[in-house]
């Protein structure tokens, strides 16, 4: 029986909404790699017409590539979870999981190059989907994969449950995606402007990954800090103005964001990791300081927004310059330039440049990006990402930085 992919859509749609059966994998196809592989083919034909100056054809077929991956995607979902439950419950290997995850693997790689694809399309409106896709599969396997660790202790008819763990502890980090039409890729996008060459140095590779380590070192060690946020990014090609937000963090994860300038001064937002519903709260003080109720990834709550509030931060900001660089270095796409010292509001900060190979670079969150560490607290200063364009896609500046306060529950309550 061949099954259409509105059929497939709407019995994985059923399985995210409500939780899988765990037959359902049974009427999923037993593997979507192919058909996410022919969607990573598609969109390098969009780079193609991108590339040849055609931005109104990549846009859609972008379009329509993205509403054809979250097709795929609730498949994916929908049969790792079902074979999830078969698992725990010893019907399943955990070979036959394993396999599942690395599918997995190449549905966020390829939500990856969706979502690059789109930053550099300057898409806005109903074109801006593929990064909020992207954004919402890994906020929903991330909480997913921890959900589940902790479900292995209670699960009395698995077997095996040391290498299932180990499975678990691998993660879900995106796939480089080979596309069938790889070999036949459409022309490499230019550097970045100011690009040293890719290949960085043994030795500034060291130096960066040192600070990077350190400050993920420094940042698992705190328990709290509040800090003022600088923030500005770019939306439908335009670089918006900066906006300066009152930010506080708690661990495991609470936190609380004021807007104290702009279009949105006034607006508080909190959100607490396993609380109101896993909803974020906002007040907006245009609408009389009433409160609502939000999903993090959301239309609404994304709105002019690159990052959900749930991977908002110094933590989070810091793990996707760290993930991209090692996977940079690892594929030897990744160019480094140590940019030495400086100083800004009292503050000794060591810098360096992160680029990636001409051709590579739609694998990665950005084609360029400068970082500041402050020597003091080891943590990130200041995060500017660049498009293939070299223009700004989005600035973060962490000043005022304040390590451990103590942070009440009430400053987490609307």
């Amino acid at each position: 029986m061949r099954l259409s992919r509105q059929s497939i859509a709407i019995a994985a749609l059923a399985a995210w909404c409500c939780g899988p059966a765990p037959e359902l994998h049974a009427i999923i196809p037993q593997s979507l790699s192919a058909e996410l592989k022919t969607i990573a083919a598609e969109l390098d034909r969009a780079a193609s017409l991108r590339d040849a100056g055609n931005t109104s054809a990549a846009q859609s077929l972008l379009q329509s590539t993205v509403m054809r991956l979250n097709v795929a995607a609730f498949g994916v979902y929908a049969r790792y979870n079902a074979l999830w439950t078969e698992v725990l419950g010893g019907l399943q290997t955990p070979e036959a999981l394993g396999a599942c995850m690395d599918e997995v693997r190449l549905l966020l790689g390829v939500a990856d190059q969706a979502a690059s694809l789109e930053r550099s399309l300057g898409s806005a409106g109903p074109l801006a989907m593929a990064g909020l896709l992207q954004s919402q599969l890994a906020t929903t396997y991330k909480s997913d994969l921890q959900m589940k660790k902790q479900l292995l202790g209670g699960a009395p008819l698995l077997k095996n449950k040391e290498q299932v763990a180990e499975l678990l502890d691998q993660g879900l980090e995106p796939a480089a995606v080979e596309s069938a039409s790889a070999a036949a890729a459409a022309p490499a996008a230019p550097a970045p402007k100011g690009a040293p060459d890719a290949g960085a140095s043994d030795q500034a590779a060291a130096q960066a990954w040192e600070l990077l380590s350190a400050g993920s070192a420094a940042f698992d060690a705190m328990r709290s800090y509040r800090c003022m946020l600088i923030k500005q990014e770019r939306h439908g090609g335009e670089l918006e103005l900066e906006q300066s937000i009152r930010y506080l963090f708690r661990k495991p994860f609470a936190v609380r964001m004021e807007w104290l300038d702009g279009v949105h001064q006034g607006r508080v937002a909190v959100y607490v990791a396993g609380q109101n519903e896993d909803r974020m709260l906002v007040q907006e003080a245009a609408m009389g300081g009433a409160t609502v109720r939000l999903n993090p990834t959301s239309t609404v709550a994304m709105r002019n927004q690159h990052h959900p509030i749930t991977q908002s931060g110094i933590g989070a900001a810091l793990e996707t310059v760290r993930e991209n660089f090692a996977r940079g270095r690892e594929a030897g796409d990744l160019g480094l330039e140590m940019l030495g010292e400086r100083s800004e509001q009292g503050r000794k900060l060591t810098g360096f440049i992160t680029t990636f190979r001409s051709g590579a670079q739609r694998r990665y969150y950005c084609a360029k990006a400068e970082i500041w560490i402050d020597q003091t607290t080891q943590l990130p200063y200041a995060i500017t990402t660049y498009d293939q364009d070299g223009q700004i896609h989005e600035r973060y500046v962490f000043s005022e930085l304040e390590l451990n306060p103590e942070l009440g529950d009430e400053l987490f309550r609307l």
